[in-house]
């Protein structure tokens, strides 16, 4: 007859204690190190168990006979029946009819050093220093005794003397905090003892100091940042000055940028560009004249585009408008006479200037007598008796032939007849 055998996985002694790392499901192991059977619980769908957990063994469970150390917190529902023997040794469990036999053999009103020496110091139980503080009573400890002492018979906490004791008595605190609190004896409540906070103090004080001094933020300072309101401040004053103002700093609609100047008004200020632009429309308007700088005219240059009122001065002789313009000595003022006079020769726009001749010593004048010297005259028309240079008889020369010259030369000719 064959043996039916059922078998299982099991961990030879010698092996890893714990459980195995996985089973099937419903699969049993026994560990032979720990003396503990695991169980193969759950299924997760594929013949696996979801978890290992011990089911018995005396290495999971707690052994019948064999001395165990069961760890972890237990609670009984009942009290446990221990051995009938008294306990012999430290730390075994003391049962009733132990306690009881002691209690009765140490006799009526006998002090338990159990009882009254619990931490088992070897002096006098009653000794103050072996008394540990309970949960509602307390131990006096000498320097609370010394306190107590020094408080009068019927003594009021309120009183003056022990609040100024116990206050010089207090630790210091260096910087208060609104929270804090001071006493104080209140004067008009029969001098009772009151509290106020650090916060009420500040209050008050601040209260006080506002009506002596001016509030914080209503001077200047050196490093101030404030804005001020309706102030006048005296710029002229010893020491006082106004520096760093830039077109942000003043109020809306003081500077005025408008190039008419249509304001008329003495509370603003009119910009650079906007004085200039009002002074060049006046200039502009009246024709007045404007120096525009100097011109060299000795590479006969034509006249600059200019407005009426415009004036250059010439700096180097030659010729203005061009190589058919006028001649120009150093220092003549060249005027433009017409608004819009573009760049030109003298054909083209030598009408709209004037020239100033400023060299009186070598100018011509047309009435009273005067000695030209190196002077072109171009075409001119002589009226009266003009006066030239007589020059010497047979002279052959482009100089002027006066009527003293004529007669000489025929005076001095002969007058041959010829032959036929």
């Amino acid at each position: 007859m064959a043996n039916n055998l059922i078998r299982m996985k099991r961990r030879a002694a010698g092996g890893a204690a714990g459980a195995p790392s996985s089973l099937l499901s419903a699969e049993p192991a026994y560990n032979e190190q720990d003396d503990t059977l695991y169980y193969g619980k759950g299924d997760d769908g594929s013949a696996n168990a979801t978890s290992v957990i011990p089911i018995g063994g005396k290495g999971a469970f707690v052994d019948k006979t064999s001395a165990q150390t069961v760890a972890g917190v237990k609670t009984f529902s009942d009290f446990p029946v221990t051995p009938s023997t008294a306990p012999t040794s430290s730390y075994e469990v003391a049962n009733k009819k132990y306690v009881d036999d002691s209690v009765s053999s140490a006799g009526g009103g006998d002090m338990l050093k159990s009882v009254y020496d619990p931490n088992n110091v070897e002096a006098d139980a009653f000794d103050a220093d072996n008394h540990v503080d309970g949960t509602t009573n307390k131990v006096f400890t000498a320097t609370e005794k010394t306190k107590l002492s020094g408080i009068e018979a019927s003594a009021d906490v309120t009183d003056a003397g022990n609040v100024g004791s116990t206050m010089h008595g207090a630790t210091s605190k260096s910087t208060p905090v609104d929270a804090d609190e001071f006493g104080l004896i209140d004067s008009a409540a029969s001098n009772v003892l009151k509290k106020l906070t650090f916060a009420n103090l500040k209050a008050t004080l601040k209260t006080y100091f506002d009506s002596l001094y001016q509030a914080a933020g209503s001077y200047l300072t050196a490093s101030s940042t404030a804005t001020l309101t309706n102030k006048t401040f005296d710029a002229n004053g010893t020491g006082n000055a106004i520096s760093n103002l830039e077109v942000a700093d003043f109020a809306s609609g003081v500077i005025d940028t408008d190039t008419s100047l249509s304001a008329n008004s003495d509370s603003k200020i009119a910009t650079q560009k906007a004085v200039k632009a009002y002074a060049d429309g006046l200039i502009a308007a009246n024709d007045a004249m404007v120096f525009k700088g100097v011109l060299d005219c000795s590479a006969n240059p034509n006249y600059p585009a200019a407005n009426a009122g415009d004036t250059y001065r010439v700096s180097v002789a030659g010729k203005i408008g061009g190589g058919s313009g006028v001649n120009v000595e150093a220092g003549d003022i060249l005027l433009c006479l017409t608004d819009g006079t573009s760049s030109g020769n003298q054909a083209t726009v030598g009408s709209n200037w004037s020239i100033i001749q400023t060299n009186i010593d070598g100018a011509v004048t047309l009435t009273g007598a005067q000695t030209l010297t190196n002077k072109t005259l171009t075409s001119p028309t002589l009226d009266g008796t003009p006066v030239a240079p007589t020059a010497a008889a047979g002279t052959n020369t482009t100089q002027i032939a006066t009527t003293a010259n004529v007669v000489a030369t025929i005076a001095a000719a002969t007058i041959d007849g010829g032959t036929f």
